[in-house]
C-alpha cells in the first residue's frame, strides 16, 4: 500500500517520534549490508483517512520490525515478498503491503457509511534503473500492480491499483548516509475508486448526494 497507503513504508508513518533498532543482525556473504535485522519503533501515525481526504486519522504504535535480504525472500520497508528475477539494474518480485483502517465515525463526510477496513495489496512489481547519473547516484523506476484486499468482517477484493514511481537515489552521501526522493502516481480501477469515493443511495444525504465513481 502500500502505494496510496504508504509513503514508502509497510505501514504509513507520517511522523516518527522514536526509532530504536536492536543489535540483532546476521552478515550476508554477498553484501556489505546484513542479511537480516530486527528492531522496534515507537511512532505517531498520522495519515489521510483515505486518499485525498482532508480528514486524518492518528494513533501511537509500538511495533517490531524485521528486514531480511535473502536471495529470494525479501522483507524491507516497502515490500514483503519473493524476488523472482534480480540483476543490478532489473528486478521482478511478488509481494504485499498494508494500510491501517479508518472509522467512518472519525470522518465527517463518511458519517453513517461503512468503515474503511485494513487493506492489503498483493501482486507483482517491476523495478529497475532508468539512468545512472554518477557512480553513487541513479534514477530508479518502480511499477507495482496490486490486487487490493479489504479485511473488515471478512475478506473482499476491492479492486486493483498500479503505482508507477520514479526515485532519485544518492548513496554514500556522507559517512554512510543515503538520500532518496521520488514522485509517483496512483491509478485505481472503478471498483477501487468506488470503494473510497462512492456514496450508495441508501446513505445519501442532502449534503452527500449519491455518487458512483468511475
Amino acid at each position: 500500500m502500500p502505494s496510496y497507503f504508504r509513503p514508502n513504508t509497510l505501514i504509513c508513518l507520517a511522523a516518527t517520534l522514536v526509532c530504536m533498532a536492536t543489535g540483532a543482525r546476521a552478515q550476508s556473504a554477498q553484501s556489505a549490508q546484513p542479511l537480516w535485522e530486527a528492531g522496534a519503533f515507537i511512532g505517531a501515525v498520522g495519515t489521510p483517512a483515505y486518499p485525498a481526504s482532508s480528514d486524518r486519522t492518528g494513533r501511537v504504535l509500538a511495533l517490531p520490525y524485521v528486514i531480511y535480504r535473502g536471495d529470494v525472500l525479501r522483507i524491507d520497508r516497502s515490500n514483503v515478498g519473493a524476488r523472482l528475477v534480480h540483476t543490478d539494474d532489473f528486478e521482478v518480485d511478488v509481494g504485499f503491503a498494508a494500510s491501517l483502517p479508518a472509522s467512518s465515525r472519525d470522518v465527517a463526510v463518511r458519517n453513517g457509511m461503512d468503515d474503511l477496513g485494513t487493506l492489503f495489496e498483493f501482486g507483482p512489481r517491476v523495478r529497475g534503473t532508468l539512468a545512472r547519473l554518477s557512480p553513487g547516484s541513479r534514477i530508479r523506476y518502480d511499477v507495482p500492480l496490486r490486487t487490493v484486499l479489504e479485511v473488515n468482517n471478512g475478506i473482499r477484493i476491492q479492486g486493483f491499483a498500479v503505482e508507477p514511481e520514479l526515485t532519485l537515489e544518492v548513496r554514500d552521501l556522507y559517512d554512510g548516509w543515503r538520500l532518496s526522493t521520488g514522485v509517483s502516481v496512483v491509478i485505481g480501477d472503478s471498483r477501487l475508486q468506488n470503494y473510497f469515493y462512492g456514496v450508495p443511495a441508501f446513505v445519501a444525504t442532502a449534503q452527500r448526494p449519491a455518487f458512483e465513481a468511475q
